[in-house]
């Protein structure tokens, strides 16, 4: 086989896992009585403000989908009500379609409740515990007694919850704040509920969720690199449009198409960025975000950036992305030079998340 073959078998190989990726769906639901904040908890997953929330919620159906770029949340009533009797919920809800399950309460669990995660077992889907609006807790239990710490409070929810499902088998609690989505066990959840997806899954759940902790953000990165590679490998395949000035080959349209993944990868679009004001980032911090988004959504820009990366782009950086070809193709070299244009906005992509997940750590404190 010669080369120019093995390269494009290469490319369409890298196409074939990126359609995978963009076909792949993910689904959770969210199962709890009315007002234990399923809505914002949802929100907070995903780090954007997808469910709509107020100071009551009245959960009385099935609702949902709600969704982002494949993974969609269901805000399901609790089981054991007049209107929703646990005889029939785990079909009429149908459970058994669902990826993972979070129970969901805002205080403590009933009868029902652990009926319902011993039925959820029998499914063989994973079920998280989860007491959301944990910093309402806190605040209560400094203003009841004063002198008690955060880390009392916190000990005391968990063993409580602890109690009540001494008797079932789940995969953990976690106590958590919606309004603090970077504090207490929220981060957890996310990289645990990826942990018990297949593969493909658990890359697109990653993809979409809330950078809450820098083990997310070290997930993400791997994610963005396999996705730079996929979306390079359309400007191969498509032959690529010339660029006036630079001697490399690439297609503006695909990087395009790329940065604007890539930021929503990093929770750097506008909807992210409209959630993060939400929850107390400075005005002065968002519109550096601002800024810089704008920075890779402006072809003007990206084509600077082009030819400024391409007298970079040397014979061994080229082979490092294409292993299967040894003589070096304009063709390859556009395709690596899409890549590496990528990679370095991978790089400054995550410097700019961790500049807001400090920002958003301190605010929490």
């Amino acid at each position: 086989m010669e080369e120019s073959d093995k390269f494009k078998e290469y490319l369409q190989e890298l196409l074939k896992k990126g359609e995978e990726f963009n076909n792949t769906k993910v689904s959770g639901a969210l199962i709890g009585q009315s007002g234990s904040g399923k809505s914002s908890l949802i929100n907070a997953l995903i780090g954007e403000n997808i469910c709509n929330t107020g100071t009551i919620e009245t959960t009385l159906e099935k609702n949902g989908p709600y969704s982002k770029n494949g993974v969609s949340f269901y805000d399901l009533p609790g089981c054991g009500t007049t209107k929703f009797p646990k005889e029939d919920y785990v079909d009429r809800m149908g459970l058994s379609s669902f990826d993972f399950i979070i129970l969901v309460t805002a205080n403590r669990f009933y009868e029902n409740d652990l009926f319902l995660i011993e039925e959820v077992k029998k499914l063989n889907k994973p079920i998280f515990i989860v007491r959301t609006k944990i910093d309402q807790s806190i605040d209560d239990g400094k203003f009841n007694t004063p002198k008690k710490s955060e880390i009392e409070t916190l000990s005391e929810c968990l063993y409580d919850l602890e109690q009540y499902l001494t008797s079932v088998k789940h995969f953990g609690i976690y106590l958590t704040s919606s309004r603090q989505p970077t504090k207490y066990d929220l981060g957890k959840l996310i990289t645990e509920i990826s942990q018990n997806l297949t593969n493909l899954k658990r890359d697109k759940f990653i993809a979409e969720a809330f950078i809450s902790n820098d083990e997310i953000l070290k997930k993400k990165r791997k994610i963005a690199l396999k996705m730079v590679m996929w979306i390079s490998a359309g400007a191969g395949v498509n032959g690529l449009n010339p660029i006036p000035g630079v001697d490399i080959a690439a297609d503006i349209a695909i990087l395009m198409k790329m940065n604007k993944e890539i930021l929503k990868i990093y929770n750097l679009d506008e909807d992210s960025i409209d959630f993060l004001e939400r929850h107390g980032v400075k005005a002065g911090v968002l519109s550096s975000m601002k800024s810089f988004a704008q920075k890779y959504l402006s072809k003007e820009l990206v084509l600077i950036a082009l030819k400024r990366f391409a007298p970079q782009l040397t014979a061994k950086t080229i082979a490092k992305y294409i292993p299967v070809i040894g003589q070096i193709s304009a063709v390859a070299a556009a395709f690596s030079l899409s890549v590496y244009f990528g990679n370095n906005m991978i790089n400054d992509c995550e410097a700019e998340a961790k500049v807001i997940l400090e920002e958003l750590t301190n605010s929490n404190i």
